[in-house]
């Protein structure tokens, strides 16, 4: 977000995870788990403590993103897009819940 720079900067980790996340929701649990192993071991991380965290931050980007798509149903005009959105919405929260912390 680039209007302001207080909510531009966030954990590097949070990002990672965020990443992370996205790998899970499309199926590419193998992707997320060496992606988070070569960066903890790239950056030389604490990695029993990180993971947690990391848990942590995928459960939250997880639902974020079922709030935007239940956002979304709601505005929705057409009864497929409604449908679409609210399926996405589930899938996310099904996720979010998933991680544990």
């Amino acid at each position: 977000i680039e209007f302001n720079e207080m909510l531009r900067i966030q954990d590097i980790l949070e990002e990672v995870a965020f990443l992370s996340m996205d790998f899970d929701f499309h199926g590419k649990q193998e992707y997320s788990k060496q992606f988070i192993e070569l960066y903890l071991k790239n950056m030389n991380e604490d990695i029993e403590e990180n993971l947690k965290l990391l848990e942590f931050y995928k459960s939250y980007r997880a639902y974020v993103r079922a709030k935007v798509y239940y956002s979304l149903a709601l505005q929705d005009k057409t009864e497929v897009q409604k449908k679409n959105h609210k399926e996405l919405a589930l899938a996310y929260m099904k996720l979010a819940s998933s991680y544990e912390f």
